[in-house]
């Protein structure tokens, strides 16, 4: 009778220190690295190799090691390290302290260790001793199997392309990267390119027969779209092998799924330029149509963005963006065509009620069917090609200010929670630069809207003189508010003229000119000149606490003479023209702005405004530019005012057209004619 032995109990390989035995009793030579190219760790094989004990390994470095393979390992440890590559199979022969007298080889395998970021922390190697020469016919068939074994399990694979005879040999790894069940080999390279994305193939059939030709190591990155895995980026590396006569026989290469770092990459770049593109636009409606410009093509065939009318889901379609002008326009006909329904149970209206995106890998017809009011609306959305879909919300501050649809179309391409993760983290930041721009339209336009209030609604008359105003708000960026200008009889006949400046933007700004203008008024009826009346205006301003600085230029003029006492706080010179024409500006020397401090008294400078003459004032949006100096902009001021004779009105309008090269800043005029007969 035969006795029968009982059947081993099954190994658990998920119990604890299951892992930790299988790396210290593996047969092959097992070693961890640091960032630092340290030793972490190795097992009994990798220290019968290298001949230092295990426990000595931890913390010491390759050269310290392994002095004859440090510099034949060192190579690939940086490749690993700094380029996150995965290296299937690379040969290395040296010298080791276990046989310092003769030269050995290895197979190693090199993989780099991730943290839950992506990063590469660490590198995991496996080396495997190689026969002699003499033996390795025997061995040839078991190192094939152990390093397809380390591709596979790296997610590696392997390629030939026989160049003469036009054939292509691959591992089945490789096969699964390109979304293909193993077994099947490309017949020839025309069979291997059309694996690879079509917008892909030209590129990286040229690199590889430039690689044939010139015999030079070849790196590329590709596309593939597997039936089941859809778009991947594989990236390898192949280099040639030459036959007995140096003439390349074959090309040989390693391929590694390197999808995950890709996206990452084009996110981060994508979201990078959509900040910038966003930042750059204050204007609300020009932000929704850069949203729809920027997704066009990276990540949709068409864009639409939906601004929300209520919270009902009720909203207008504000842009829409396609590669192809004529589709857009056709796109806007559709919408006139078939206005929103803001009850629809999905797509916009959904999502601005819920705040919550829909996500549509594969639109089917029954999604057709439900989409369409009528069979002529149903055909139009067939003739769009639609494949794939997903809307994201426009949020910011807790709330739902419209939406964006992600359309695929005639690219074939399909939507994943990749792509939505994208879009959405897009419409995190649309919706934010969104409420951004609307907040600045409203402020900017109650600054203006108070600026222009408190200005002087009439400018008085002066008997024989002639007096022309000018005042335009920013253009660009919260530049409304601070600059201001006035005119007002004093009560011993002569008038008050006045031009200033305040630190500052925005309604706070304009809130302050106000106050400045009023007191200066009243300031103004009681001084004996400008220079008290100065004095006292600094004292006010002690008590503003919102005052930065404030610069002013405050003259008194008698119109029966020409006579003119100046007196400026920090403020641009007044600029005076003789009746001949010729310019000058005055030199009164200038006390501190406003805001500097209660003591800083401010001199008094007086001038003859002859008949025929003018004066100006002006603050400095006119003569202030990024591209020219103070004195060139005075220079240019100067020249206009001159050419545009004795017309105040005229001049006025030249200066304010002719000098600002680009209005952001407020402008603000005031200039004063005294007739040649008086």
């Amino acid at each position: 009778m035969v006795e029968r032995r009982p059947a081993p109990a099954a190994v658990d390989l998920a119990a604890p220190g299951a892992a930790e035995r299988w790396f210290r009793d593996a047969a092959c030579g097992l070693a961890l690295f640091d960032a630092e190219r340290r030793f972490v760790q190795v097992n009994a094989a990798m220290a019968r190799i290298d001949g230092v004990p295990a426990d000595e390994h931890p913390g010491r470095d390759l050269y310290d090691v392994m002095p004859g393979l440090a510099e034949r390992i060192e190579p690939l440890l940086r490749r690993v390290l700094e380029a996150g590559e995965t290296i299937g199979a690379a040969e290395v022969v040296g010298r080791t302290r276990a046989e310092p007298e003769i030269d050995r080889r290895f197979a190693t395998a090199w993989s780099p260790l991730r943290d839950e970021d992506g990063a590469v922390q660490g590198v995991a190697v496996t080396v495997m001793p190689l026969p002699d020469p003499d033996e390795a016919a025997l061995e040839l068939r078991i190192r094939e199997d152990r390093l397809h074994l380390a591709m596979e399990g790296t997610g590696t694979g392997f390629w030939e392309w026989e160049v003469a005879e036009d054939r292509v040999h691959w591992t089945d790894s490789l096969a699964v990267l390109h979304g293909l069940e193993p077994g099947p080999v490309p017949r020839g390279l025309a069979g291997f390119l059309e694996c690879v994305h079509p917008d892909d193939r030209v590129e990286l059939e040229e690199r590889l027969r430039a690689a044939v030709a010139r015999q030079q190591e070849v790196v590329a990155e590709y596309r593939t779209l597997g039936p089941e895995s859809g778009e991947r980026f594989l990236a390898t590396r192949a280099r040639p092998i030459p036959d007995a006569s140096g003439r390349v026989a074959a090309l040989a290469g390693l391929t590694a799924d390197v999808t995950e770092r890709r996206r990452r990459e084009d996110a981060l770049t994508f979201l990078a330029e959509a900040g910038d593109a966003l930042a750059g636009s204050l204007d609300p409606i020009r932000t929704l149509e850069e949203i729809a410009r920027l997704a066009v093509p990276r990540l949709a065939d068409w864009c639409g963005v939906a601004l929300a009318s209520d919270e009902h889901g009720a909203y207008e379609n504000v842009a829409v963006a396609h590669i192809d002008p004529a589709k857009v326009r056709w796109a806007r006909d559709l919408q006139e065509r078939y206005p929103p329904d803001p009850d629809a149970p999905t797509g916009a209206p959904e999502v601005i009620r819920t705040g919550r995106s829909e996500l549509y890998p594969e639109i089917d017809e029954a999604l057709l069917e439900a989409a369409a009011v009528d069979d002529e609306q149903r055909q139009l959305i067939r003739d769009l090609e639609m494949r794939s879909a997903m809307i994201v919300p426009l949020r910011a501050r807790e709330r739902t200010l419209g939406a964006i649809s992600f359309i695929f179309a005639e690219s074939g391409r399909q939507y994943s929670t990749h792509e939505l993760e994208l879009a959405e983290e897009l419409g995190r930041r649309a919706g934010l630069a969104l409420d951004h721009a609307r907040l600045y339209e409203r402020e900017h336009r109650t600054a203006e809207t108070l600026q222009r209030a408190l200005l002087p609604p009439t400018l008085p008359r002066i008997a024989g003189h002639e007096l022309a105003a000018r005042y335009l708000p920013g253009r660009e960026g919260d530049h409304v508010g601070g600059d201001w200008y006035d005119a007002f009889r004093l009560a011993d006949g002569r008038f008050g003229i006045a031009i200033g400046d305040i630190g500052g933007r925005g309604i706070t700004a304009a809130a302050l000119m106000g106050q400045i203008r009023n007191g200066l008024r009243a300031y103004a009826l009681k001084a004996s000149g400008p220079g008290a009346a100065l004095a006292d205006l600094r004292a006010m301003g002690e008590q503003l606490d919102e005052l930065v600085f404030a610069t002013l230029t405050y003259l008194v003029y008698d119109a029966a003479t020409g006579e003119a006492v100046l007196s400026s706080a920090g403020h641009l010179p007044t600029l005076v023209l003789d009746p001949g024409g010729a310019t000058r500006f005055t030199d009164a020397p200038r006390c501190l702005p406003l805001g500097a401090g209660p003591d800083s008294p401010c001199t008094e400078h007086a001038f003859t405004l002859e008949p025929g003459g003018a004066l100006v004032l002006y603050t400095d949006g006119l003569v202030e530019s990024r591209t020219r100096s103070l004195d060139a902009g005075l220079e240019r001021l100067a020249e206009v005012a001159r050419r545009t004779g004795g017309d105040v009105q005229r001049m006025a309008d030249e200066i304010v057209e002719a000098l600002p090269e680009q209005r952001q800043d407020d402008i603000a005029l005031l200039a004063l004619r005294r007739d040649p007969a008086r």
